[in-house]
């Protein structure tokens, strides 16, 4: 379980589209980003969903703060992944633009079935790739388990994130 650090906060991604808002995980001090980056709570307001890919603190820090709503009009998909008994990955297809959430997870076939087609996959790669037996034993992704992630579900795009907090700075170009 990630704690907030100089270099990186918790799990909490905001995606904006033209009709829906949602958050994939949302870890501790989201709320306080979100308002700093936007510069008001608005945005929280004009949420749709949240998604929580596990039950780890860094992922559900603010869940307490929301009300759950379900008038989504769109179709989120989940398959478990594999991190921990509760975790899974998801799906939100909004009829015009597709996209896939890992969580938490070591390079994952479920996953990749998931996201296949999708126009963006956003996946976690915690560790870059000398680490590779580090991101097997905490169960969690390097940056080449991502791009190969990627590449067999055919999706257009690729974000990574979750990056571990020994890394000042990217490390890949």
């Amino acid at each position: 379980c990630a704690l907030p650090s100089k270099y990186r906060n918790v799990s909490s991604i905001l995606v904006q589209t033209r009709n829906f808002n949602y958050l994939l995980d949302c870890g501790k001090d989201s709320l306080y980003q979100i308002n700093r980056i936007y510069g008001s709570f608005e945005v929280i307001k004009a949420l749709n969903f949240i998604f929580i890919s596990h039950s780890n603190a860094d992922h559900l820090g603010l869940f307490q703060e929301f009300v759950l709503k379900f008038d989504f009009g769109l179709t989120l998909s989940v398959c478990g992944v594999l991190y921990c008994i509760d975790s899974c990955g998801v799906k939100v297809d909004t009829g015009d633009f597709t996209l896939a959430y890992s969580g938490d997870t070591k390079f994952d076939n479920f996953f990749v079935n998931l996201s296949m087609g999708c126009d963006l996959v956003i996946h976690e790669s915690t560790f870059d790739d000398s680490l590779v037996e580090r991101a097997k034993s905490t169960k969690h992704s390097t940056v080449n388990d991502a791009l190969q992630i990627w590449k067999l579900s055919g999706a257009k795009k690729l974000v990574l994130t979750h990056f571990s907090q020994r890394y000042k700075t990217f490390f890949f170009r």
